[in-house]
């Protein structure tokens, strides 16, 4: 809220150092699964798991909860069990398939959501003020390594790559260059999301409203009304993405 572009940028480079290390961690022989097993104890290895098991519950049900917000306040008002339910069976139907079934299950329905929300958020760059993305005050190093842990937390998700990079087949370098280029696409997309909507509602939009992302989509109109209620777009990549992520967690 404070620095604007500024820390979204640092984080974006400190995601990739993340990502590195993870990849790096994950790609040693039998992955980082037989990779504790091996080098701790039956006691600790048996922790480090749990905390895992504690880490994915934890997050998977704050996805399921702000899916059904979204749902709530965007497309159904009905009963909370009504979205819940359908939510948690479709991430479960999807959790039970294998690797590549769960790949074809998102690369469906990736493009046709993914590439017209790029474009999107590219013409909605027009309506953006930058201005407000500048920082506007120096910055102290405890500031900047408090904001930079809060948005590396959103990028926890790339814990993943620990479990899944080692099930790459080619060498070392094509690995670890899928895994950053995943990470590197991620966090452009993240940058471009957070300029638009910064640049159109402002920086506080965030402590405001759950659903801003959407209701600065909302202001993004070409003349004549084509792109208006392409918003739709957007609920839909959120409910995708959390899906793919809650059926992950649920997977693992």
């Amino acid at each position: 809220q404070d620095n604007g572009i500024l820390t979204v940028l640092l984080s974006i480079v400190g995601s990739l150092f993340y990502g590195g290390i993870l990849a790096a961690i994950g790609r040693t022989d039998g992955g980082f699964y037989a990779m504790t097993e091996r080098f701790l104890s039956g006691i600790l290895w048996r922790c480090v798991w749990l905390v895992y098991v504690i880490r994915f519950a934890i997050r998977g049900a704050w996805i399921l909860a702000y899916l059904e917000y979204l749902v709530r306040e965007s497309l159904y008002s009905g009963g909370r069990w009504m979205i819940l339910l359908p939510l948690l069976l479709v991430s479960m139907y999807a959790a039970t398939r294998n690797l590549e079934g769960r790949a074809r299950f998102v690369e469906l329905i990736f493009w046709w959501v993914v590439l017209p929300l790029v474009i999107l958020f590219l013409i909605g760059l027009w309506k953006t003020d930058l201005t407000v993305i500048v920082p506007v005050q120096e910055l102290s190093a405890k500031q900047l390594i408090r904001d930079e842990y809060r948005l590396m937390a959103l990028f926890l998700p790339l814990e993943f790559l620990l479990f899944r990079v080692s099930g790459l087949e080619g060498q070392d370098i094509r690995v670890w260059a899928a895994a950053m280029k995943g990470v590197l696409l991620s966090g452009g997309w993240i940058l471009l999301v957070y300029v638009v909507t910064a640049g159109i509602l402002g920086l506080s939009w965030g402590h405001e409203n759950y659903l801003g992302v959407t209701d600065a989509m909302e202001q993004v109109i070409m003349q004549g009304g084509v792109l208006e209620r392409l918003d739709i777009l957007i609920l839909l990549f959120w409910l995708v993405g959390g899906i793919v992520t809650l059926s992950a967690y649920l997977f693992q």
